[in-house]
């Protein structure tokens, strides 16, 4: 995302951009008041690295989801059916659910949702919500995140 600010006389670029569920997102940001140095700068790759949660982020991302489990209302009190009704515990679904690291920012809800619906229909495909994007294919990002997933459960099937 491209800003400009007339007063101060600069463009900034914000890209990078990543998120991870019931946390703030987390992004890059480049200023510079000169046009060629601005159409260097899209010209230029840059290395994106997806960040890992640390374990205070994972803290203040486990009170979060605290806070919206005690008060159960809409997607939560239907995630809490949902493990109910397959008679498995739900904070150990969450543990297993939950991302440790940031992604890319595809998906309208946290994607603890879709994640814990995998879990609980045993590797079944739901429809995930994610964002409309006229002119990018999200197809391969979002089968790649549900393989990834569904690989790590099979890792944690296989060793516990």
């Amino acid at each position: 995302m491209i800003y400009l600010d007339p007063i101060k006389a600069y463009f900034e670029v914000v890209y990078g951009i990543q998120k991870a569920d019931f946390l703030p997102l987390k992004y890059q940001y480049w200023r510079t008041n000169d046009v060629k140095k601005l159409k260097a700068f899209f010209a230029t790759p840059q290395k994106i690295r997806l960040k890992h949660l640390s374990l205070s982020e994972r803290k203040k991302q486990k009170y979060a989801l605290a806070k919206q489990i005690y008060y159960s209302t809409g997607a939560m009190r239907k995630l809490q059916q949902l493990t109910y009704q397959k008679r498995l515990k739900l904070t150990a679904v969450i543990d297993d659910c939950l991302a440790l690291n940031y992604s890319y920012p595809l998906y309208r809800t946290a994607t603890l949702w879709w994640r814990t619906a995998l879990y609980c229909d045993q590797f079944s495909r739901p429809k995930i919500p994610a964002y409309e994007l006229v002119f990018v294919d999200l197809k391969p990002f979002i089968e790649q995140d549900i393989d990834n997933f569904c690989k790590g459960l099979a890792f944690l099937k296989k060793n516990f």
